[in-house]
């Protein structure tokens, strides 16, 4: 019996860490940034994730397993300012 753990593809992997990144108020690198703005998933001017982008980001860690609870569309847990 083999266990099979969720896997996301090195395309889907990649747009996790850039949602991630903008998420926590960090800029990602500017070609991923420029595909996440394609995407329509991020707002480059302001550098939020936009409600596509945060539908995507729920979808890709559900993939994962990991469930991020909202509150008033508010993540429960949110990086510092010193984090940022």
């Amino acid at each position: 019996m083999t266990n099979k753990y969720p896997k996301l593809s090195n395309n889907q992997t990649i747009r996790l860490g850039g949602l991630i990144a903008v998420s926590c108020n960090r800029k990602p690198h500017d070609w991923l940034l420029d595909t996440l703005e394609r995407n329509e998933f991020v707002d480059s001017e302001s550098l939020q994730l936009t409600s596509k982008g945060i539908h995507e980001l729920s979808r890709l860690l559900k993939l994962l397993g990991v469930h991020v609870g909202y509150l008033n569309d508010d993540p429960e847990i949110q990086a510092t300012s010193d984090q940022r």
